[in-house]
């Protein structure tokens, strides 16, 4: 079994050479819009590099939205306001802070496995930000990131991941 640190970088190039990434990422986002039907606060990475898009989703919902700010190793909550969706390197795109209730957690993932831990870029953000909100959980893949690794100590499950061909539930399993 392979390490996250190992796999990291397989999944990144992986992803980079999916074909029909514009339909996977159509038939992600009618789910995704069942999926967060419920929620009237959603938190929502804005993608970059390679993951499911996110902007179509942004731009469609009609939920308060917010999105990631991360300065000085930790993420925040920033209400978006309709500005440019032109992430830093980060994933940045500005607002105001929120420090409201949370329904609903979008994560990026670069990879899952069956107990629907997730693979992130490394930084720790997202599990630290999770730990601090009860919200639901829901993850953007692609069917080919499943994988097979251990998860570390601090990784948090996710509720559900969605991928273009399936919703998967953790209780599921």
């Amino acid at each position: 079994m392979y390490t996250k640190n190992e796999l990291r970088p397989q999944l990144k190039a992986l992803r980079a050479a999916l074909p029909d990434k514009a339909e996977k990422d159509a038939a992600i986002l009618e789910r995704l819009l069942q999926e967060t039907a419920f929620a009237q606060t959603v938190f929502v990475y804005v993608s970059m590099a390679g993951e499911p898009d996110t902007h179509t989703f942004i731009r469609r919902t009609d939920k308060r939205v917010l999105v990631p700010h991360t300065a000085d190793g930790v993420m925040t909550a920033r209400l978006y306001a309709g500005a440019p969706l032109m992430p830093d390197k980060l994933g940045n795109v500005g607002g105001q802070p929120y420090a409201g209730r949370i329904d609903c957690v979008i994560v990026p993932l670069l990879g899952f496995n069956a107990q629907l831990y997730r693979i992130g870029y490394g930084g720790g953000y997202y599990d630290r930000f999770l730990a601090q909100h009860d919200a639901s959980t829901v993850g953007l893949a692609y069917e080919e990131c499943a994988c097979e690794f251990a998860p570390e100590l601090h990784d948090i499950p996710l509720d559900r991941i969605i991928t273009p061909n399936r919703t998967i539930v953790r209780s599921e399993y």
